[in-house]
Parts: structure tokens; C-alpha cells; sequence
């Protein structure tokens, strides 16, 4: 299921990142899905050399090899758009088009303007946090729709009911599906990105109010497992309560907000907070709704182990969706 929702997840956020004529590339596919791995198997991999050896180690190193190649590629493939990108804004009454290689041509500084290796290199970049971010998400959602199938109605019922009203997949539609948004955060609850969040490091010295002093240098994070099971947070905190956020929601208008899917607080920090909240969170949690409900809509799911969710795997600090699960599908008439 994995492989295959990581697909669907490169083929919607390139949809946005380079448009139609390129987003169904194999070539861009490819680099965009696997970069992301040999990036982080590649920076462990030379992490385990003397620094003053590093410059030499990075050719010996297949991962690192393969980086460069991704660049290479994804500039060759970019390259004659943002050439006739940038000669057609030269013309009167060019329409620009509303993706994100446009948005960075418009941001990018005198110099960036004359070099398109760095707004190609940019793009891929943003995949890297894009993609294989989204598709965990995804993942884990699924594997607690097939493990709870009493949730597929009511779900059913909510998207069908707003996308009548919206006419269609509108912003203002997701923004409506609450029951879906709250599924999807106690998914994220009971199922984070990773243990921790909020990595920060102490550049001048802080003095906590209760007392401690974190000297400069100190790294220091917050454990969003520990707050995802407080009792005086949650209520029954280790149950899986799909409608949890919605019947908040619902209860406390004034603070209704501070329980959706996208939104940060003290009290859930899995897309960071502050100054480093995630600022793409609000793109990937349509775009998780989306796969969401297209699959709600069109399929019932189910477990070979009916009622057992699939075992998360947990490496280093994330927390990863079993890739070898295999999840029972059937086409709804």
C-alpha cells in the first residue's frame, strides 16, 4: 500500500510544483520520490567520517552520487520551462501560470533570475520535505480506516453532504470536513512523524521559569509522544476517538480553531510552533483530505486481521507506517 500511496502523493504535489506537463514525467517521479531517501541515507552515511575527509568521502558514497544525479536531472527537465517562462514574461499580457516554479521565479533575487540550477534545486528540495512527509501521513490514516471500518459512513456521509453544498473539491469544502479533519488528526495523534518536535537550539543563554538555565549550544525538543498520551490534556487518552477534535470543535466554537489538523498549539506541535511552524501544513493537509476522501468515497477497507492495526515502526525518532502491510480494497457500485 505504501509504494503505491507514495506514488499517487508525487503525482498530486507535483501537480502544484511543476505543473501538468511535467508532474506525470518518470523522470521527475523518480528523482522526486527517491531523493528524499538517498538524502538521509547518504547524510548518515557520511556522517560517519572525520569532517576533513568528507569533501574526499562524498565520491565514494553511492547515495551522494545519486543526489548530484537527481540535480542533474531535474535541471535538464526544468530547464527549457523556466527558459521560456522567463522569455514569455518579457511579452505584453502573458498569463502566468499558478504553480510553484512560477512562484519561485517571481521571489527570486537578481541573481537567481540569471541561474536556473538553483530555482531546479529548489524545487527538488521542497520535495524532500513534501512528499514522503504526506504520504506517512496518508499511510497511517488508511491503516486506521481498514482497521475501524465503522468510521467509513460517517465520513461518507460528511463529504458527500459538503462537496454537494460546495459543488465540488473546494477549498471552502475542506475546510468544512470536520469529522475527516479530526480523523486525521487523532491518526497524527496516535501515529506522529516522529517522537519529538519542536527541535530548537539555545543560541544565548535562557533561564526556564522554573529554574533550569540552558546554557548556549543546548539542543533541546519537545516529546510529542509523552503530550499525545497526557491524560490532562485528552481524555482517555490512549483510545482511538476519530471524532476526538470534531466534538471539540463543536463544544468550544471560541477555540474551535485550535483543534484542526493544520493548526499548531502547545498542546500538539507535529507541525512545529512559533517562528518554525510548518508553512506548508495547510497545503499538505488538503492534499491529504483529498486522497482521503477520494478513497472513502470510492472504496470500502479492510485487514486480512480484521480489527488490528497494522504495528507502526518506529527507527531512530520517527515513526514509520509498516511498508509491507497489504490493505484489502473493494470498488463501492
Amino acid at each position: 500500500m505504501f509504494p503505491r500511496l507514495l506514488r499517487i502523493v508525487a503525482l498530486l504535489s507535483g501537480r502544484i510544483f511543476v505543473g501538468p506537463a511535467l508532474n506525470r514525467n518518470e523522470a521527475w517521479i523518480t528523482s522526486a520520490i527517491n531523493f528524499t531517501t538517498d538524502v538521509f541515507e547518504g547524510g548518515r552515511k557520511i556522517k560517519m567520517w572525520h569532517p576533513l575527509l568528507r569533501p574526499i568521502a562524498q565520491y565514494f558514497i553511492p547515495e551522494i552520487r545519486k543526489i548530484h544525479a537527481h540535480h542533474r536531472r531535474v535541471y535538464k527537465l526544468l530547464l527549457p520551462t523556466l527558459k521560456a517562462r522567463a522569455e514569455a514574461e518579457r511579452k505584453p499580457g502573458y498569463q502566468k501560470p499558478d504553480d510553484l516554479i512560477q512562484w519561485l521565479m517571481d521571489r527570486a533575487t537578481a541573481w537567481e533570475e540569471l541561474d536556473f540550477k538553483v530555482q531546479a534545486s529548489t524545487l527538488l528540495v521542497i520535495s524532500l520535505a513534501a512528499i514522503h512527509t504526506s504520504t506517512m501521513a496518508v499511510t497511517h490514516a488508511v491503516y486506521d480506516l481498514a482497521a475501524r471500518p465503522e468510521y467509513l459512513e460517517p465520513l461518507r456521509e460528511e463529504i458527500t453532504q459538503v462537496l454537494a453544498a460546495e459543488g465540488g473539491f473546494t477549498k471552502r469544502a475542506m475546510m468544512r470536513m470536520r469529522k475527516l479533519d479530526s480523523f486525521l488528526k487523532e491518526s497524527q495523534r496516535h501515529s506522529p512523524f516522529a517522537l519529538i518536535g519542536f527541535l530548537q537550539k539555545v543560541v544565548h543563554p535562557i533561564t526556564l521559569p522554573s529554574g533550569p538555565l540552558l546554557p548556549a549550544g543546548t539542543i533541546f525538543c519537545v516529546p510529542n509522544s509523552v503530550l499525545d498520551r497526557e491524560a490532562g490534556i485528552w481524555s482517555d487518552p490512549h483510545a482511538f476517538d476519530g471524532f476526538r477534535y470534531s466534538t471539540l470543535r463543536d463544544s468550544s466554537p471560541d477555540e474551535g480553531r485550535k483543534h484542526a489538523f493544520s493548526e499548531v498549539s502547545q498542546d500538539s506541535m507535529h507541525f512545529g510552533y512559533g517562528g518554525h511552524t510548518c508553512p506548508g501544513r495547510f497545503f499538505a493537509t488538503n492534499e491529504i483530505k483529498l486522497i482521503i476522501a477520494h478513497l472513502v468515497l470510492g472504496f470500502d477497507l479492510g485487514l486480512r486481521e480484521k480489527g488490528v492495526r497494522p504495528r507502526n515502526v518506529e527507527f531512530a525518532l520517527q515513526v514509520l507506517p509498516d511498508p509491507t502491510v497489504e490493505v484489502l480494497m473493494r470498488r463501492r457500485g
